[in-house]
């Protein structure tokens, strides 16, 4: 305060200085993301209007340090620190840093707080003193959605106990917060939601909080229709929450599901009854009829074996596989349940009455691969049958070359041979032939019991042989 006369009176001069000058952060939030460091703002003489409030002409100053106030832990997700700041004269703000720690653990949104305290003369704590930091949640901490294999699933039909499988979905990096999982199956062909084909095409798979593996069940629709293998993709498509669907990098979102071929799609391929099958004499063939039964999609190629058995042969090992040329394939079209092949008989083959061929189917096979390996076609039952020779076709061609034979009476106490010569149409496969003497018509002067010394007898025609004697 001052003194002054003027005219007599005694006057006092006063002056206030100007208020004490507020400090304060200029916002109370701050936001960072994990492993950045993050500026906070202090001002001098400035409300929180962003108006000058308050003298900056003298120097001041003002202490702070960091505090653990939420989840963010000192050390573990920020560098704690302390220290002073000093405003020179005609400073209005200053600025400190702090610094986070990038560390490898999944977390949410975590806080901690940064207080100032003991301002110098001349300036006062005005709000916010206290700023919250907080650090934004990281390494995917709600977690990254993916199957835990891109592996093929096959789902068999025909198998009630393997109609439903269950698939893993994984959860990786954070398991923070529950979240929802929607997935959709499509038809692979045309994207096409597959409702006809499965229980349930379209749902949600749940997660808990902390759970980072669940099961995604698939359970196709059994119906009694023959059908192909067919694919489909099982298509994760969205997740609520935080959590995000991996990208191709990571892991698959996008799994291949097939259903295998059902219902002996392909069919089931028997041999018709022996009444079915027959030997033509001309052409001379082995006609072998073939049926497929239940699924007749696509063409399928069946292969057999077709065996002749001599009389008095039963085991097909010791047979005869010469005498039937090819085919020794039959081919069903797409759709066609029956089929009759026609087996040249070689013209070399020696057939006996009662003796048979033997054919036995071997295997069914596709003229493509299919998705799966597929469970038919197959050989059901029966996959053999016999087919005997009969008289009509029997023993073809086999008898003298000659009619007649005339043979010189011997003289007495000699004999005469007479040598007639016997041929067969085939070469092919042991014969044996029995002959006989018979007694001419009444009258002849020949007797079979005095003029010959042997009545009856074999001849045997060898593998290969067209004549004996």
């Amino acid at each position: 305060m001052r003194l002054k006369q003027k005219r007599g009176l005694l006057l006092a001069t006063l002056v206030i200085k100007p208020n004490d000058s507020p400090i304060r952060f200029r916002q109370q939030i701050y936001s960072v993301e994990e492993g950045a460091g993050v500026n906070l703002t202090i001002t001098r003489g400035i409300d929180q209007f962003g108006q000058s409030a308050g003298s900056t002409a003298e120097k001041a100053t003002v202490q702070y340090r960091t505090e653990t106030s939420g989840q963010a832990q000192d050390g573990d997700d920020y560098q704690a620190v302390s220290g002073n700041v000093t405003f020179l004269a005609g400073d209005s703000q200053k600025a400190i840093q702090i610094q986070t720690v990038n560390n490898s653990f999944p977390e949410d949104k975590e806080d901690f707080s940064v207080v100032l305290f003991n301002p110098s003369f001349g300036t006062v704590l005005a709000a916010p003193s206290i700023a919250t930091v907080q650090i934004a949640s990281n390494d995917d901490a709600f977690g990254i959605i993916h199957f835990q294999s891109p592996t093929t699933v096959t789902i068999d039909e025909d198998d009630a106990s393997n109609r439903t499988v269950s698939i893993p979905v994984v959860r990786t990096g954070g398991s923070v917060g529950s979240i929802d999982v929607s997935w959709k199956i499509r038809e692979k062909s045309n994207g096409l939601i597959a409702s006809s084909d499965f229980s349930t095409a379209s749902a949600t798979l749940k997660f808990a909080v902390g759970q980072s593996n669940a099961f995604l069940d698939v359970q196709v629709a059994a119906d009694v229709t023959p059908e192909e293998a067919e694919a489909f993709t099982l298509t994760l498509i969205g997740v609520t929450g935080s959590a995000r669907l991996a990208r191709p990098s990571e892991g698959a979102v996008d799994l291949q599901v097939v259903i295998a071929d059902s219902d002996d799609s392909y069919g089931v391929v028997v041999l018709a009854d022996s009444t079915q099958q027959s030997i033509s004499k001309n052409p001379r063939e082995l006609n072998i009829k073939l049926l497929r039964s239940r699924g007749t999609i696509q063409s399928v190629q069946v292969n057999f074996t077709v065996t002749y058995l001599a009389v008095g042969v039963a085991d097909p090992m010791s047979g005869t596989t010469s005498f039937a040329t090819s085919p020794a394939t039959a081919t069903f079209g797409d759709g066609q349940q029956e089929v009759t092949v026609h087996s040249a008989i070689s013209s070399t083959a020696f057939l006996e009455v009662r003796g048979s061929f033997y054919i036995q189917l071997t295997t069914a096979t596709l003229p493509f691969t299919p998705l799966v390996s597929p469970k038919s076609p197959r050989i059901g039952s029966p996959l053999s049958v016999t087919v005997s020779v009969t008289p009509t076709v029997g023993n073809e061609a086999i008898g003298f070359t000659v009619s007649q034979a005339t043979v010189p009476e011997p003289d007495r106490g000699q004999t005469s041979t007479a040598v007639l010569l016997i041929s067969r149409k085939g070469a092919a496969g042991k014969a044996t032939v029995n002959w006989i003497i018979l007694q001419p018509l009444a009258g002849s002067l020949f007797d079979v019991n005095t003029d010959v010394l042997s009545r009856t007898g074999v001849v045997t025609l060898e593998d290969g042989w067209s004549y004996c004697h």
